[in-house]
């Protein structure tokens, strides 16, 4: 999820559409499908426990909010897809660079919202085609 959210920060917010693949399912699920669910249910699971990473998810869907153009996240299968091979090896040097600083992933969301970031749609991320 954090390598979602670094991708939207890094991208350009142009009008050009923006594709983020992941392999990950609860990544893809939970931006999605769920985070609509769990608003409505002040961000606790179907059991009643707070959702993981909630302050992450928030940002990443403001993020995904705060672009001009068009983004997806899309769901690609882990085996036998050359970006995945491409993706490996990312991660392999990224694993050589120094641990990032826990990040206030609130205060980053709520500075993207001080700028005047759109409303939330209902249902599903309509930004996306996936």
């Amino acid at each position: 999820m954090q390598a979602i959210a670094r991708a939207l920060e890094i991208a350009p917010k142009t009008g050009n559409h923006l594709a983020i693949k992941t392999s990950s399912g609860y990544a893809f699920k939970s931006i999605q499908e769920n985070i609509t669910r769990w608003e409505r249910s002040e961000w606790c699971t179907g059991a009643g426990k707070p959702v993981q990473d909630q302050a992450l998810l928030r940002y990443v869907e403001a993020l995904l909010r705060s672009r001009s153009g068009t983004a997806a996240v899309e769901f690609v299968p882990a085996r036998g897809n050359h970006g995945r091979a491409c993706a490996r090896g990312l991660a392999r040097m990224g694993v050589k660079l120094p641990l990032p600083v826990d990040r206030d992933w609130d205060a980053c969301r709520l500075a993207l919202e001080a700028d005047g970031l759109p409303p939330r749609t209902q249902g599903k991320n309509e930004d996306s085609e996936a």
